[in-house]
């Protein structure tokens, strides 16, 4: 049984609390965030970004909106094998400052786990004859102990056959990542995607509910970021023709529980897939020609 130890009123009362430990922008150490996005928006790549600036301590790419508190961060990749990961890597070492390069590998674990079914559960199964035995997750909890982010690509293939749409067994899963998150004093961010209806229709890009699948992913997390592709109206609006509009993404935190986020920006994917901050044209009004002035 967990030891309960309620809080000393009376010193709440008298002694101002520490200041809040932000891992990103709005979302607090030890607690569990959401990127949602539709496929192929770019949330790897971004999540992948995350992650070699809070280890290095810098904004390396321009999308968080000040350099992050450095520390250990481990990317557990269930969505893409290690080639896949080193093209990546190698695509994006161009954009890393040779001087961070050594800090970044040393608290930097990318680690693919693709096809070892690793699923959040509890730390201890049954074993074949009921005699209790770590559980895959048990070991990366032990792995990812004193970190401080973690990020899992994809929530859905951590899930372990449970249903996305199963608010029951949405909940339980992200009870058993908090009690990680408890356990190993990481922040853990989990990637996942948008309804196909909102993201056929564009109107996800700043609605927290358009998550996929049940309303407890959102009500457990406590941040939530959309990374939402230029519609094809927008992109009509701002002058670009066919698929050029899919150059931008918007990025925008649409849940937070504490502090204060970042504003909506537009990220512009460039060579290899990075995304970068970056200004589109300014939207024109029906009938109106845009001359792509304003245009970074």
């Amino acid at each position: 049984m967990p030891e309960l130890r309620p809080l000393d009123l009376l010193i709440c009362f008298r002694e101002a609390p520490a200041p809040l430990d932000f891992v990103l922008p709005g979302m607090v150490a030890g607690t569990v965030g959401l990127i949602v996005g539709m496929g192929s928006a770019g949330k790897s790549m971004l999540a992948l970004q995350i992650g070699l600036s809070v280890a290095a301590g810098r904004d390396l790419f321009g999308v968080l909106g000040a350099d992050p508190t450095p520390g250990r961060v481990v990317y557990l990749s269930a969505e893409d094998q290690g080639p896949i990961l080193h093209h990546r890597l190698f695509g994006m070492a161009e954009a890393i400052p040779e001087d961070v390069r050594a800090q970044i590998a040393e608290r930097f674990d990318v680690v693919p786990v693709y096809g070892l079914g690793i699923s959040i559960n509890a730390e201890t199964v049954k074993g074949p004859t009921g005699e209790p035995m770590r559980s895959p997750w048990g070991a990366v909890m032990t792995f990812c102990e004193g970190a401080r982010l973690v990020i899992c690509d994809t929530l859905i293939r951590f899930a372990g056959g449970r249903s996305e749409n199963s608010n029951v067994e949405m909940a339980e899963m992200m009870n058993h990542v908090e009690i990680t998150t408890r356990q190993t004093g990481a922040a853990f961010l989990m990637i996942h995607h948008i309804g196909k209806a909102v993201g056929r229709d564009g109107t996800g890009g700043s609605d927290q509910t358009a998550t996929r699948g049940a309303s407890a992913l959102t009500d457990n997390a406590r941040w939530q970021a959309n990374l939402s592709v230029m519609t094809k109206e927008d992109g009509e609006r701002r002058g670009y023709d066919g698929d050029e509009r899919k150059r931008f993404v918007s990025f925008e935190i649409t849940k937070q529980n504490y502090g204060q986020g970042i504003p909506q920006v537009w990220l512009e994917r460039g060579e290899h897939g990075i995304l970068r901050q970056g200004e589109p044209n300014e939207p024109q009004a029906r009938g109106g020609r845009n001359n792509g002035e304003g245009r970074l």
